[in-house]
C-alpha cells in the first residue's frame, strides 16, 4: 500500500482567490442541502427518473433495449426480470443501487468496480 506524505501542505500558503472558491463551494453545498430538504419530493422524483434514464441509457449502449415501462418497473422492482436482456437490466440497477446507497463505505479498488455488475447480476 502506497503512504503518502502530505507534510510540504503545511509550508505553503493558499491563495485567497483559492480560498473564497472553497468557501463559495462550501456555502452552495449548505445551500443545496436546505433545498434538498425543503423539496424532498422533488428531489426524489428526479432521482427515480436520473435512475430509470441511467439504466436505459448504459444498457442501450450494450444493445440491451426493452420498453420504457418494462425498464421502470423493472428499476423500481415491481416486477420480476425475464430473460437473459432483462437480468442484466436487473444487474446494472442493483450495481447503481450499491454505489449510490453505500458509496462512502465502499473501499476504492478497480477490482471492486469492473466486478459490480457481475456481483450484482442473479443467476
Amino acid at each position: 500500500m502506497r503512504k503518502f506524505d502530505y507534510s510540504f501542505l503545511k509550508r505553503i500558503s493558499v491563495p485567497a482567490d483559492i480560498m473564497n472558491y472553497a468557501t463559495s463551494i462550501y456555502e452552495m453545498k449548505a445551500k443545496a442541502e436546505l433545498r434538498r430538504s425543503d423539496f424532498a419530493e422533488v428531489f426524489s422524483a428526479m432521482e427515480s427518473v436520473a435512475k430509470i434514464q441511467s439504466v436505459k441509457s448504459s444498457n442501450a449502449i450494450e444493445r440491451i433495449i426493452t420498453t420504457d415501462k418494462r425498464i421502470r418497473d423493472i428499476v423500481n422492482k415491481s416486477t420480476a426480470p425475464q430473460g437473459h436482456n432483462e437480468l442484466e437490466i436487473a444487474g446494472y440497477r442493483d450495481a447503481l443501487d450499491l454505489i449510490h446507497g453505500s458509496y462512502s463505505e465502499i473501499p476504492f479498488s478497480e477490482k471492486k468496480y469492473t466486478g459490480a455488475a457481475q456481483n450484482t447480476t442473479p443467476a
